[in-house]
């Protein structure tokens, strides 16, 4: 199956944050908690999980 891989550098974001993953869920959830913390945002709002989503890399 593979893995996804997102980087927070890849949205524009000025962040050495980046995840492999298993699955988009497991991304999704915990861009959702980096994103939380790192970058203020108290959630991810469907344009954002869109954007995540479209940035998201299969590896």
């Amino acid at each position: 199956m593979g893995t996804v891989a997102l980087a927070c550098r890849s949205l524009g974001e000025a962040c050495e944050w980046a995840l492999v993953a298993d699955s988009e869920t497991e991304i999704l959830t915990r861009a959702a908690e980096h994103y939380k913390c790192a970058h203020h945002v108290p959630e991810l709002t469907t344009e954002w999980r869109a954007r995540l989503t479209t940035a998201m890399r299969r590896t």
